[in-house]
């Protein structure tokens, strides 16, 4: 066997890689149909086993918590020509945002547009509230309340949600 990888050695400076290939398959072959298939078997599944095992004994990552960040976007026009106020803004953030998202949340101001039922674009002051929270159902239930709540207290169609899968760390 020795020979025959001394040769391949010598074979590889005077031909090309494909060549190369060649010899290597050529010289595994010869080496492994001395080799019972039993025991070959035996060595793979010994192998797999092994690596299955020390997985599944020391794992790398431990389990963490799924973390969304929600977005909602509600518009201030209402129905009656009349604009959500600031100050019923802060009202409505103190009394029905803060109490279910205490731990923190990010608030800003936006011009946004979207397209009415007759196809007119309609352009309107947003306020916009972003919250990073891990999932949940209690969550999930405190933003329908927060929506539910705004459309009905300020006569609003919808409140525009969008959730996405995020990693958090601090």
């Amino acid at each position: 066997m020795k020979q025959s990888l001394v040769v391949a050695c010598q074979c590889l400076t005077y031909f090309s890689y494909n060549y190369y290939h060649s010899m290597i398959m050529k010289i595994t072959y010869q080496f492994l149909r001395y080799i019972p298939t039993p025991l070959i078997f035996w060595l793979l599944l010994s192998i797999g086993s092994v690596s299955c095992q020390e997985d599944e004994a020391n794992p790398e990552e431990e389990a963490h918590a799924v973390w969304v960040l929600d977005r909602l976007y509600f518009g201030r026009a209402m129905p009656n020509g009349e604009e959500v106020s600031e100050q019923a803004w802060d009202q409505f953030v103190d009394e029905i945002i803060t109490p279910r998202f205490p731990d923190g949340m990010t608030l800003w101001h936006a011009e946004g547009q979207w397209r009415d039922a007759s196809g007119v674009i309609i352009e309107e002051a947003t306020f916009v509230l972003e919250v990073a929270h891990e999932k949940s159902e209690a969550d999930e239930q405190k933003l329908d309340e927060i929506i539910e709540t705004y459309k009905e207290h300020f006569q609003q169609e919808s409140v525009l949600r969008i959730t996405e899968q995020i990693e958090v760390t601090f």
